[in-house]
């Protein structure tokens, strides 16, 4: 049963269930030394974007990632 179940699960293509239409860059930076921590916080907020569905693509007016 289990591997029916398993086999089921990762061969049933699905639909994503998220969606963006934004670019996020990723800058390279020096190691923090060990028995450290660096936390970063990136957050994006569309302040003028599309307000209807077009193509499929959800409207991005006032949009918060």
């Amino acid at each position: 049963f289990w591997t029916l179940y398993t086999l089921t699960f990762f061969c049933v293509p699905s639909r994503a269930l998220a969606q963006d239409n934004y670019e996020i860059q990723v800058y390279s930076y020096d190691t923090v030394e060990p028995g450290h921590t660096m936390v970063e916080l990136h957050s994006n907020f569309t302040f003028e974007g599309s307000k209807t569905v077009k193509d499929g693509v959800l409207p991005t007016n006032h949009a918060w990632h």
